[in-house]
Parts: structure tokens; C-alpha cells; sequence
């Protein structure tokens, strides 16, 4: 036999031998780095659940900002949109308008506010909604109670 081949001789140890060997240095933890594939997934989640809920608080506050614009509204001129009319001589008229930014005249008066107050009467009020670059409209609104009234503008043919 080649002793290139053979086993490595094997060292037999006594007990007295193995008694008086120190203890054998406990082992130490070393940190292993882990590349997860889950981590982009997860912080694309995180931050599309951030901006989802950032858009939702957004959009609820500015909805109870409008509300209560138009219930101080309500309040200034003492009428409610959505209670019937007392005795009083005012009535409300909430003008929804397209686009948004629309001008809106009241008996060739602008209106500043909206919801605005105007007489109780039996003839109806003439409301004029202008934009630019769209087709101004007028329409007749009865005057009888408080009402919500939605004029939509055509663009312009220009």
C-alpha cells in the first residue's frame, strides 16, 4: 500500500489527559447578512399604504372644510338648506357650477358668497354663470324656498 493513501493515524486519549484540558471557549454567534428579496415589496407596500391613507385624510378634511364653509354660510343669513323655510323673508341658493371657478350673478349682482341669501318672492331670480372660454348661461331659479341649483357651462366654439 501507498502511504499517501492511508488513513491519518488516530491519537488515543486517556481520561486523565481530557480531565486536565481547559474548557473549550464557548462559541460566538457571528451575524449573517441576509438579502431579502421581500424588503423592496414590502417598503413599496408601506409607502403606497402612507400615501393612500395621507390622500383619504386629505380629502376628508377639505370635505368638512367646504361643509363647514357652507354651514357658516347657512348660519350668517339664518336658513338651512336642509330644513324646511320658517316665517323668515330670506331664502338660500347653493349654485353648483361647471367648471368650478364660474362666476355667479344673482339678479345682475355678483355673488360673493355660496350659499346666498336673497328674498323670499313668487317670481323666480335670474342666475347668470359666467367663465371664460365658455358659454355664459341663465337660468330662472324660484325664489319660493331654499334650493340647491346645478348649472353646467358649455365650452366655447371659438
Amino acid at each position: 500500500m501507498d502511504p499517501r493513501f492511508e488513513p491519518p493515524s488516530v491519537e488515543r486519549l486517556d481520561l486523565a489527559k481530557l480531565l486536565e484540558r481547559p474548557a473549550a471557549e464557548p462559541l460566538r454567534r457571528v451575524p449573517v447578512q441576509r438579502t431579502s428579496s421581500l424588503m423592496p415589496v414590502v417598503l413599496v407596500v408601506l409607502v403606497a399604504a402612507a400615501g393612500i391613507g395621507g390622500w383619504q385624510l386629505y380629502a376628508s378634511r377639505r370635505a368638512a372644510s367646504v361643509d363647514a364653509a357652507a354651514a357658516d354660510a347657512a348660519s350668517v343669513s339664518g336658513a338651512s338648506l336642509d330644513a324646511p323655510d320658517g316665517d323668515g323673508a330670506q331664502v338660500l341658493l347653493m349654485i353648483s357650477t361647471t367648471p368650478k371657478d364660474a362666476v355667479i350673478f344673482v339678479d345682475d349682482v355678483r355673488a360673493t358668497v355660496n350659499p346666498m341669501s336673497v328674498p323670499r318672492s313668487d317670481r323666480p331670480v335670474q342666475v347668470r354663470v359666467e367663465a371664460s372660454g365658455w358659454e355664459p348661461r341663465e337660468v330662472a331659479v324660484e325664489a319660493d324656498r331654499s334650493r340647491r341649483v346645478e348649472v353646467a357651462l358649455q365650452r366655447s366654439r371659438r
